[in-house]
């Protein structure tokens, strides 16, 4: 009976004591808490964030076409070189052997031009005297002379009286004038006919030493750029600097082979340049920024940007280029944009990683909340709260710029 009786007792305690736990805990879970923050003037930055690398933007990557074994090598990688300075040499004997046969041929072609001319210019005298033939000019002018002859004797005779006692002898010579006349016709028409021909030899024979001159100039021009295709092959045997930079990728080594747009034994894949020379004072950052934030960057907008590789090294610069057409990686829309360095650190090179943030917009004296104060109603309009006696009173506000916090 006791045991049964400490038992009532004891649940008539619970049934008291858990329902005013749970009331209690339920009003301090419903209980509200406002944090305020006062609204002040200032001035507002926004920025968009962007990641890239560092590049160089004059950078030559020297891969000659020609194959052959590096000698020579006189550059390590770091160096710093100047445009025109021998890097290494290839070696290939057959390449000044071919540039040896083309100067050759070109010779011959030169030589064969020259004849040509001499024959064009035979052929223009020949063309010439058949165009003028004296031969013809010889034949009219007997048959000038014999019609005159006619003439003369012609009129003598009709002037004479038949009964005289030479009219005989002069008609006689009229009909021998009149022979003569007949005979000088026929060798002017001999004459023309043999000029005709011999003058349409003569211009064949000008059209065709005319087209071997065009030949042989083509020929001679064609052996010229060969040969000078061939010497520039050759010359490649030896490999200058394009430009004043440094060495930042050197993949080949004496002995190594090479060729063909490929790298030596070191270089990894037949793609990668041998060499690769940079301009460490054209460094540049290449950003890319989200889709979202691209239409608020601009150039001349003023960034900082600070290195993974370089801890506490922040550098200032500016948008110099903005992509007009985006990326699409993994369904990530980007944009590129290019930033200048106001100042180099020695310590910053080609590849490196680079966050930037871009300055967009600079606002001076302006009424500042944090983001977290402005709330939307339903028609979309803008509004923050303010305590009044305890109690939250909603203040409607037009909003402008903002950035991550304010």
């Amino acid at each position: 009976m006791q045991r049964k009786y400490i038992i009532a007792i004891v649940v008539i305690i619970l049934l008291i004591v858990v329902p005013v736990l749970i009331y209690r805990v339920r009003t301090n879970q419903q209980s509200t808490r406002y944090i305020t923050a006062a609204a002040s003037k200032g001035t507002l930055i926004s920025t968009v964030s962007g990641t890239g690398n560092v590049i160089a933007s004059n950078s030559v990557k020297v891969s000659p076409s020609i194959t052959g074994t590096v000698a020579n090598l006189s550059v390590n990688l770091g160096d710093q070189v100047k445009k025109g300075q021998t890097l290494f040499t290839i070696v290939n004997d057959s390449l000044q052997v071919t540039a040896d046969k083309a100067y050759t041929s070109y010779l011959q072609t030169k030589q064969a031009l020259t004849t040509a001319q001499a024959g064009l210019v035979t052929a223009q005298a020949n063309a010439t005297n058949q165009n003028q033939d004296s031969g013809q000019a010889k034949a009219q002018a007997s048959l000038d002379a014999a019609q005159a002859q006619l003439a003369q004797d012609q009129q003598t005779l009709n002037s004479t009286d038949s009964g005289a006692g030479n009219y005989s002898s002069l008609q006689q010579k009229v009909a021998s004038d009149q022979g003569n006349v007949t005979a000088a016709t026929i060798a002017l028409q001999q004459a023309q006919v043999t000029g005709a021909a011999n003058a349409k030899a003569a211009n064949l024979q000008l059209s065709a030493a005319e087209q071997a001159v065009s030949i042989a100039q083509r020929n001679v021009d064609n052996a010229l750029a060969d040969y000078n295709n061939q010497k520039a092959n050759a010359d490649q045997r030896t490999v200058a600097a394009p430009i004043d930079g440094t060495i930042t990728t050197l993949s080949i080594g004496n002995g190594d082979q090479i060729g063909g747009g490929a790298g030596g034994s070191g270089s990894g894949t037949g793609s990668t340049a041998p060499v690769v020379i940079d301009d460490l004072s054209s460094l540049e950052a290449s950003v890319q920024v989200n889709e979202v934030d691209a239409p608020n960057v601009q150039t001349g907008q003023k960034v900082s940007m600070t290195f993974d590789a370089i801890d506490g090294l922040t550098l200032t610069g500016k948008v110099v280029k903005i992509d007009t057409v985006g990326t699409v990686s993994s369904g990530v829309v980007t944009y590129g944009a290019t930033i200048s360095f106001d100042s180099l650190d020695g310590r910053v090179r080609p590849g490196m990683s680079v966050s930037a943030d871009i300055t967009t917009a600079v606002k001076q004296d302006v009424l500042m909340v944090p983001n977290s104060a402005v709330k939307s109603d339903s028609n979309g309009n803008s509004y923050v709260e303010i305590l009044k006696n305890g109690s939250p009173v909603q203040q409607a506000v037009q909003t402008g710029a903002g950035n991550d916090t304010d």
